[in-house]
């Protein structure tokens, strides 16, 4: 039998499962995203396999890893079934008040006090039936969690991105610092002599506003690291530590925690952060509507 007449006896529909099983790496995950029973998923699965002679995917764990096979056809799978997708929506077809998505999110811990609520407040005026989901990544696998549509967009740090990852600058902040006691620091040579605590959700490497300070010759002296601005803060409260971070977060703690807050006495650049979705869904109704959402509350 020839190629062709091998593709003219597959059933197009089972590579809508396998797309979706290659995103979800789950067979439960799967078959929520494609309304099927777990059964009838495993069923397409064994089908597939038949069809490529092949496994396609290994079980580890809970995680479904694809085969050397299945990991070099099903990216140009999904990407064309993703194409084909959006050539047949209509440009109208999200409805905010009717519609029932679930946006996933991937953001900074320290982001989500500042944009959560008024999203939250947002969707649940304008998007009734939508549901909203804030989850950690790993900054190195922001891409891959993009392409598998395991995240609609990411809000983080400025850096460089190649396609088919796009991005727009959604806030532009500045570093301020915290301390419970009213510190008045004149230049960078003061700021150094304080003790410091910083924030970074990675065990190693230096925090992420380090890195312009030792462009400028700037090295703090770091006698705690924690994960979250929130610890950080009620730590900095009932210490002598100072806590540098970005307007945004430092005056919303400063305020529940009763601690002083100055501008830093030295000239930094600015913290830019920015929205990151995939190419694939720049002209999707809904994610379009989710990234206007974000720009106008985070001008707000």
């Amino acid at each position: 039998m020839d190629t062709q007449q091998r593709f003219n006896q597959l059933d197009l529909n089972l590579l809508r499962v396998l797309r979706e099983v290659y995103i979800q790496r789950q067979l439960s995950l799967a078959a929520d995203h494609l309304a099927l029973s777990a059964s009838a998923v495993s069923h397409a699965l064994r089908r597939l396999r038949d069809y490529f002679d092949d496994p396609l995917f290994e079980r580890h764990g809970r995680r479904l890893v694809p085969t050397a096979l299945c990991a070099s056809i099903a990216p140009t799978l999904v990407e064309h079934l993703d194409a084909m997708q959006t050539l047949f929506a209509s440009p109208q077809s999200f409805n905010p008040h009717q519609a029932q998505v679930t946006f996933k999110l991937g953001m900074p811990d320290a982001l989500e006090a500042t944009l959560l609520p008024a999203l939250h407040h947002y969707i649940q005026t304008q998007a009734p039936h939508c549901q909203l989901r804030s989850v950690p990544f790993v900054r190195e696998q922001a891409s891959e969690l993009l392409a598998r549509r395991e995240l609609d967009v990411i809000i983080d740090v400025a850096r460089p991105v190649a396609s088919p990852v796009q991005h727009q600058r959604l806030i532009q902040d500045k570093l301020m610092i915290l301390s419970a006691q009213p510190v008045t620091l004149y230049s960078a040579t003061q700021y150094i002599e304080q003790q410091h605590i910083a924030v970074s959700g990675r065990a190693h490497g230096i925090v992420l506003e380090d890195i312009s300070f030792l462009q400028a010759g700037i090295e703090r002296d770091i006698v705690m690291r924690c994960q979250s601005y929130q610890s950080a803060a009620q730590i900095v409260a009932q210490s002598q530590l100072c806590l540098t971070a970005p307007s945004s977060v430092a005056v919303r703690l400063a305020a529940q925690y009763q601690l002083h807050l100055q501008a830093l006495p030295f000239t930094q650049p600015a913290i830019d952060l920015h929205l990151y979705w995939h190419q694939r869904d720049h002209d999707n109704p809904a994610n379009v509507w989710l990234r206007q959402t974000l720009v106008d509350i985070a001008r707000d």
